[in-house]
Formats: C-alpha cells, structure tokens, sequence
C-alpha cells in the first residue's frame, strides 16, 4: 500500500512504527540501487520514465502544475542517471590507474584500500521516455483510467519492441567506458520508433515549437 500512497490523495502508511509515502518522492527511479546491489555485476538495465524533459509550454495553471511535475521527476531521474554513470567510471579509472602503480606502491596498505574501490563489471541502461501524443493534465501521475493506462501501455509495448531491435547494448563495450546510456530517441534508428506516438508526430509544428524544458535541457540546447 505505501507503494501507492501518494500526498495528497491518499495518507502515509504505517510500518513498523514508520510512516512512508510512495518511494518515487524521494527518487522516481533509484538506478544505483540496481548498479550497486552486492554482489556488483555486469548488467544491462531498462529504466523507463513517465515525466518529460521537454513538452508544451503550459498556458493556463492546469498545464502549468502538469508541467511542473514533468520538470521535478525528469530533472531527478537524469542527475540519478548521470551521477551512476560519472561514478562507474570512476571505478574503471580507478583498477587501470591500479595496474599502473610500481610494485612497492601498489603492496602498499593504501593501494589496497584504492584497489577495493575500483571495479570491472561493464553497465548497459536503456532509457525508455514516456512521451504522451496529447497534453495530460496536473492528474497524470494518479490517473489510472482503463483508457489512459491502455495508451501507455501500447507505447511501452513498441518502445521495448523497438529498442529490442535495435539491441545496440550487443556491441563491444568501449575500454575506456564502465557505463553506457542509450536514450531511446537519440540512439535508436528512426524505423524501429516510427511507428510510436510522440510529440513530433502528432502535434502541429507550432505547438511543438513552443515547448518548456528543464535547466539540463536548455544547457544541451
């Protein structure tokens, strides 16, 4: 139940003596939980989102609020993202500078200690983006209709199709990376997407012109 428990709807639930909420206030998708499970091993990882970077610049408070939650959730999950693959590469970096210490240096109780924070395991994450033909109003993240739980559905269904197709995690992982993202509009060729509903696609050009981004958005841009 507390999986479910989202303010203001619904109350917090008690475990334990504990009271939570839905854990996705705290981080929508917890991608170094899955990296850094013990035992660590190599893995390839599918991490969808339903909250865009981008989208429609909202023109009433409606909108507004929906746009708000877009930019909150996304903003999260990308630092979580960048943060995981910045300090995976790190542990590379740090078992080749390993293999680089003379001999007397690296026997000694320090190196050890360095050593032991390296790893070699290689991480692949897929990042499938939820990307809605239509603005969704500030109900989004609680609205579980039949209809709009179907439409996701069948987008999720051709955004794995998709990105099965194009298994580009199946390539040799380059020496000096630890972690790869592929983001599924960027990576992926355009006939293994085309047939999915995005804002591209089914809004007028001008609409989709006038769209509202996040800081780490508009830095790319």
């Amino acid at each position: 139940m507390a999986s479910g428990a989202l303010p203001p709807g619904f109350p917090p639930i008690e475990i334990d003596g504990e009271y939570y909420w839905d854990g996705g206030l705290y981080s929508n998708t917890p991608l170094e939980y899955v990296l850094d499970y013990s035992p660590r091993r190599s893995r390839l990882t599918f991490q969808v989102d339903v909250f865009q970077p981008a989208g429609w610049l909202p023109t009433n408070l409606d909108e507004t609020s929906k746009r708000e939650k877009d930019i909150r959730f996304a903003s999260r999950t990308q630092s979580c993202t960048d943060a995981a693959r910045d300090k995976h590469h790190v542990r590379h970096a740090i078992n080749e500078l390993h293999k680089l210490l003379p001999r007397e240096i690296a026997n000694t109780e320090e190196a050890a200690r360095l050593y032991e924070l390296g790893c070699v395991t290689e991480m692949d994450i897929v990042q499938l983006l939820y990307r809605p033909s239509e603005p969704e109003g500030y109900a989004k993240d609680y609205e579980f209709s039949r209809p709009s739980m179907e439409r996701r559905w069948r987008q999720g269904l051709s955004d794995a199709q998709g990105a099965l197709r194009a298994s580009p995690w199946l390539a040799p992982m380059p020496k000096e990376l630890g972690v790869r993202v592929f983001n599924m509009d960027e990576d992926f060729p355009a006939e293994n997407v085309a047939d999915r509903p995005n804002l591209s696609h089914k809004a007028d050009a001008a609409v989709a012109e006038r769209t509202a981004k996040t800081p780490s958005t508009l830095a790319e841009a």
